[in-house]
């Protein structure tokens, strides 16, 4: 996973290239990610899923998270 190659940006939102994940988050480059979140309305309440981390997961470990998220890989 560390070696997934992302696409990076300026902060003009311009593609100025790619680099492995780990360097991308070692330098603070811009890159593309999602977030899904889950909800679902009953009634008059609306609910928030969550999912709850593993203990062995690398980035915040047994904490709640929400339903989905990850990297946009470079093509």
């Amino acid at each position: 996973m560390e070696h997934e190659k992302l696409r990076i940006f300026n902060d003009q939102h311009e593609t100025i290239g790619a680099a492995a994940r780990s360097v991308v988050h070692a330098q603070g480059h811009w890159h593309e990610t999602f977030h899904f979140w889950l909800l679902k309305k009953e009634h008059n309440t609306v609910y928030l899923y969550f999912s709850a981390k593993k203990s062995r997961k690398k980035d915040f470990p047994s904490l709640f998270d929400i339903t989905a998220a990850g990297h946009l890989l470079r093509r």
